[in-house]
């Protein structure tokens, strides 16, 4: 099982910290570099997301151990992200507006970024693993038993030709089958 804990958090947090400052580089909101500003913060806004929810899903299926200090880190630097981008998307209409900026392409994607980041932030629930009539845990299969699981079936005798399923839809999706 692997291990996700806050300092590794911290080094993604850290390191989407540092892609946004340069996106959000000195010239940032005028005309020429406002949609590419805006674009590339939300690129990186959705990448954040999809990094919290492969943790979740990992902590889930047990490839990961649940680490609280992680998941507070994740959820803060989730509400730090879209304060940044909230305000970045702000002074981006507002420069367009100043500068005369017509096209808002960059505006639109980080709008859908902030709004995926927004359901994350207000229907967060804390992932643990799974239990129940059956783990989702993945386990690694070993090739020679595949191979053998097939040689098996493959070795089963044939049904009678005259037998019939006691359950219609299973007669008709073996019709389909046959096909």
């Amino acid at each position: 099982m692997v291990i996700c804990d806050y300092n590794q958090v911290k080094e993604k947090t850290d390191s989407l910290e540092s892609k946004l400052n340069e996106c959000e580089g000195e010239e940032s909101l005028y005309c020429h570099n406002l949609e590419t500003t805006l674009s590339c913060s939300a690129d990186h806004c959705l990448k954040f997301v999809e990094e919290v929810l492969q943790w979740s899903s990992d902590v889930f299926s047990g490839s990961v151990i649940f680490d609280p200090a992680a998941e507070q880190l994740w959820k803060a630097s989730l509400e730090n992200f879209y304060q940044r981008g909230t305000r970045l998307l702000s002074n981006g209409y507002a420069a367009s507006g100043e500068h005369g900026c017509s096209t808002m392409s960059g505006a639109n994607k980080l709008r859908i970024a902030l709004f995926e980041m927004q359901k994350l932030m207000y229907s967060w629930v804390a992932p643990t693993l799974a239990v129940g009539p059956s783990s989702r845990q993945q386990y690694a299969t070993d090739p020679a038993k595949i191979e053998e699981g097939k040689r098996k079936l493959a070795s089963l005798p044939l049904l009678p030709s005259d037998w019939k399923p006691y359950n219609k839809q299973q007669d008709l999706m073996i019709q389909r089958v046959k096909r």
